[in-house]
This record gives structure tokens, C-alpha cells and sequence, in this order.
């Protein structure tokens, strides 16, 4: 004999009412992951490595969040294997050493150490939620990361812990 209660009423709605939103959810989730794998679908290598090279996509506009993901799978799907955090090297052999920790970096060493672009570490400090490092005023129209913070955010991310974002 089934439960006719208010109480059990409210319950099995409760319990429907999950299910659609857990639906619903993996649906969004589907779609997303959709429209990440067809963004850069028809881009060739030398393009892919270009706009990865560039942190910008076709238009030379910098790579939004969704974008850089997106251009993080075609990067797996054309060259086998996950896309390098690093900037490429000048040099190529010698090591990348890392800076002391007391040094305060400039942009440039930190989009070289965090292996990515400009934009997005400048999207990073904006962005409240971030676990980016947060960047110090050297003086009234300069600014710089202390070296052991971008240090330990880099080895968190080498390590797995985190994505790059957090």
C-alpha cells in the first residue's frame, strides 16, 4: 500500500526533483564538453600551435577560459599528448632554471613560469575566486610576484593537485 502522507508526498517530489536537476546538469555538462571538442575542430597543427604559442585564437583575440580548454583537447587530438605548461625555449637543452625565491618577477618570467599567456594570469588576478599568486606593488606604476608564491602555484599544478586556474 503506497504512502498517500504530506509527508511522503513532499518527499518523493523532492526525490524527482533532484533527479531532473541532476539530469539537466549532465545534459549542460554534455553540451559543454560538445561545443569544447567542435571550437577548434577544423584547425590544422601549425595553427594550433600558433594560437597555443600566442595564448590567442584565429581572430588574434586572447583566448577566453572556454577557448584555451578547447584548444587544450585539439591540441591532444592532433599531437597525442597533453600540451606543454612551459613557454618553448630559445634554446633548446638548456635548462629553465627557476628563479630564487626572494626574486620578484616581472610579467614576462611569470607567463614564462606559470605557461601561460598575458592575459589570462592578468584574467587570474582579477579574478577573486583565483588561487593564482597575487601580485605585489613595487612602486606606484610597477608590479611584480614574489618568486616562491608563482614557484609553489606552478609545482601544485606539476604535481596535480589543482587545475591551472585554481
Amino acid at each position: 500500500m503506497a504512502d498517500d502522507s504530506d509527508d511522503a508526498k513532499w518527499a518523493r517530489a523532492r526525490e524527482i526533483a533532484a533527479e531532473d536537476d541532476a539530469l539537466e546538469a549532465e545534459y549542460a555538462w554534455h553540451k559543454y564538453q560538445q561545443a569544447v571538442a567542435s571550437r577548434f575542430a577544423r584547425a590544422c597543427s601549425s595553427a594550433v600551435l600558433q594560437m597555443f604559442e600566442t595564448g590567442t585564437n584565429e581572430k588574434g583575440e586572447p583566448l577566453t577560459q572556454f577557448e584555451f580548454e578547447a584548444l587544450c583537447e585539439r591540441w591532444c587530438e592532433v599531437f597525442g599528448f597533453l600540451p606543454p605548461m612551459g613557454e618553448p625555449s630559445e634554446h633548446v637543452g638548456e635548462p629553465d632554471t627557476l628563479p630564487d625565491d626572494e626574486e620578484l618577477l616581472n610579467m614576462k618570467r611569470v607567463v614564462r613560469i606559470a605557461g601561460v599567456s598575458k592575459s589570462t594570469i592578468k584574467r587570474w588576478v582579477a579574478d577573486p575566486e583565483s588561487n593564482f599568486p597575487k601580485p605585489v606593488q613595487i612602486s606606484k606604476r610597477r608590479i611584480g610576484w614574489r618568486a616562491d608564491a608563482v614557484k609553489a602555484w606552478r609545482s601544485k599544478i606539476e604535481a596535480g593537485g589543482s587545475d591551472r586556474r585554481h
